[in-house]
């Protein structure tokens, strides 16, 4: 009623990002520059880009639904590598026969009278 609309907050905005990419011209903007590496290594980058070659987009499917699609196929192919090697464990009397023997080693180290194991 007895206001007015306010201006655009910025009208002075060009449209650019307060950033350059490596790819633009320089000029008073910083860089950007990534200091990370977006794959871990070679393997799982070939990995992603095969899975993609294998795998096109449904026309019907959604990028994120791709994505999701994508990672799946990724980390089943990861499983199915292999299973880590499996841990041998000792018994209880075996653990504890190592364990007495690891402890008559240390003890010539103590002074007389000292037990740290206990």
């Amino acid at each position: 009623m007895g206001r007015e609309r306010p201006g655009a907050f910025n009208a002075q905005d060009t449209g650019r990002l307060g950033f350059r990419y490596e790819h633009e011209a320089p000029d008073d903007r910083p860089c950007v520059i990534y200091t990370e590496p977006f794959w871990a290594d070679e393997t799982e980058r070939m990995t992603y880009m095969d899975a993609v070659e294998a795998n096109p987009r449904r026309p019907d499917e959604g990028p994120f639904s791709y994505i999701r699609r994508l990672s799946a196929v990724v980390t089943g192919r990861y499983e199915a590598l292999g299973q880590p090697m499996p841990r041998v464990r000792m018994s209880r009397a075996q653990r504890d026969k190592q364990l007495a023997k690891l402890r008559g080693q240390a003890k010539p180290d103590l002074p007389s009278g000292v037990e740290d194991w206990a």
